[in-house]
Order: structure tokens, then C-alpha cells, then sequence
């Protein structure tokens, strides 16, 4: 569990709040003095750094991850290590995410239409890249002020892999809800054909 209070630093950016927590991280709403804007940093828990393969993956993988140029894919404006902790510093993006929205009423048939557009393209630009986003869930959909979807988290479930306090060999990686056959059985190769791991 990450716990950074309001007012602290971390590297250059000041925490104004925590937004949310997930299985993989914390995300803090904070402020950018150099460019006085309000961005989203996603702190991995400290014990990540003890690891000493982590380090030199998470940085490999963040500066791939960070080259996608997509508009519907969260954009990635740094990353970094401060007070033992890793971070990700990405856009603010301010409507929420598509699982709050599932939980009101039913999207309908258009709805539905207007969000997978967007999507399997960011997804196929993605592939193209060669980078497959590993956990793909409403959860990782976010919404703009627009209603316009933005996939986030491309790429950290594969900066996480090497870290061995979070997975072993043979052990899949990914949100088990929605995994396909392929990343559930962590033993078949699997492809951008699942948007899930490759092995």
C-alpha cells in the first residue's frame, strides 16, 4: 500500500490528493510546477525497488510505452524514482472510467459502437508497435471531458513482470475477470490477437 500525503514531493511533482488504488498501484492527483499543470502519477508500492532487475526493466519499458502516439491512448509525460518509490506521470484526464459508467444503466447498442471504435484502433496502433497492453478492463478505459475514451495503463502489468515479488515464471499476469484462455493458462504464448500477454 503506497501512502504519499497531500504537500508532499515526489521527484518535481507536488501531491494535491490521492485519486484511486488498484492491484498494481496508487494514482495521485499532482502539480507540475515547471509547466503549471495538473497531471496523474501512478506510484508503484516501494517494494518493487528491491528488486534488482526492476529497475533497468521498468525504465526500458516506460520509454517504449511512453512513444505510443495515439489519441486515444494515455499519454505519457515521465516516470521516475523518489523517496523509494516508482512512478509514472501521465495526462490528468478528468470524466472518470467505463467501469463507474457500467454501473449506471445499460449502454446502449450506439454507445457501445462509439466506445469500441476508438478502441480497437488504439488497440491496433498499439499491436502495430509490437505492444500489447496485458490487462485490458473497463477499469483502464478512462473518459475525457468529452465522453471520448482513452486507454490507460498500456504497458505497466509488462513493466511489473520481472518484478519477482509480484510474479513468479508460469504465473499470469493480468485482471483474472477478464483474461482470455490463453493469459488465465500462463503456459500457451498468446498474441495482440487477445490483448494480453506475450510470453
Amino acid at each position: 500500500m503506497v501512502s504519499i500525503p497531500p504537500g508532499s514531493a515526489l521527484g518535481r511533482y507536488r501531491v494535491i490528493e490521492q485519486l484511486g488504488r488498484g492491484g498494481m498501484a496508487t494514482v495521485f492527483r499532482c502539480l507540475d510546477p515547471n509547466l503549471d499543470r495538473y497531471v496523474a502519477v501512478k506510484v508503484l508500492p516501494s517494494y518493487h525497488t528491491e528488486d534488482p532487475t526492476f529497475v533497468g526493466r521498468f525504465t526500458q519499458e516506460a520509454q517504449t510505452v511512453a512513444r505510443l502516439n495515439h489519441p486515444n491512448i494515455l499519454r505519457i509525460y515521465d516516470f521516475g524514482e523518489d523517496k523509494g518509490f516508482t512512478y509514472i506521470v501521465t495526462e490528468l484526464v478528468p470524466g472518470g472510467d467505463l467501469q463507474d459508467m457500467l454501473k449506471g444503466e445499460p449502454l446502449t447498442t450506439e454507445k457501445v459502437l462509439e466506445f469500441m471504435g476508438p478502441l480497437a484502433q488504439a488497440l491496433d496502433y498499439a499491436h502495430g508497435e509490437g505492444i500489447i497492453h496485458r490487462d485490458l478492463k473497463p477499469a483502464n478505459v478512462l473518459l475525457d471531458q468529452d465522453g471520448r475514451p482513452i486507454l490507460a495503463d498500456f504497458g505497466l502489468a509488462l513493466m511489473l513482470q520481472t518484478a519477482t515479488r509480484f510474479t513468479q515464471a508460469q504465473q499470469a499476469i493480468g485482471t483474472p475477470e477478464y483474461m482470455s484462455p490463453e493469459q488465465a493458462s500462463a503456459r500457451t504464448r498468446t498474441t495482440g490477437r487477445t490483448c494480453t500477454a506475450s510470453g
